[in-house]
């Protein structure tokens, strides 16, 4: 029989401490592609299983990037809706402001 609550650790987790090892990760690419990195802490607590919670965050700051020469990727947390935003204004999907993804927690 296959044991699926194996598979998630849901718990509390500071957002800051999935985020700062990624920034530090991709650093380098900030810097060769003259990108200004747009982040404060944001000590911000939310329920998630961090394993699963950094891939998603990884994938989409690595997309950032990825699309984005000579610009700005930012990272915030709107607390009154509960979304963590990645932003950029790369070549991504075409909008307006740039390109933004929101990613929705649960915080109780």
């Amino acid at each position: 029989m296959i044991n699926h609550n194996t598979d998630m650790d849901i718990s509390l987790v500071n957002l800051d401490d999935i985020i700062n090892p990624l920034i530090k990760k991709y650093a380098i690419l900030f810097i060769s592609n003259n990108i200004k990195l747009e982040y404060k802490k944001l000590n911000v607590k939310v329920i998630t299983d961090s394993k699963w919670c950094m891939v998603v965050i990884e994938q989409l700051l690595s997309n950032a990037i990825k699309y984005t020469k000579n610009g700005i990727v930012s990272i915030t947390f709107n607390e009154k809706e509960n979304y963590l935003e990645i932003k950029d204004n790369g070549i991504g999907i075409k909008l307006d402001e740039g390109t933004s993804v929101k990613v929705y927690f649960n915080i109780d």
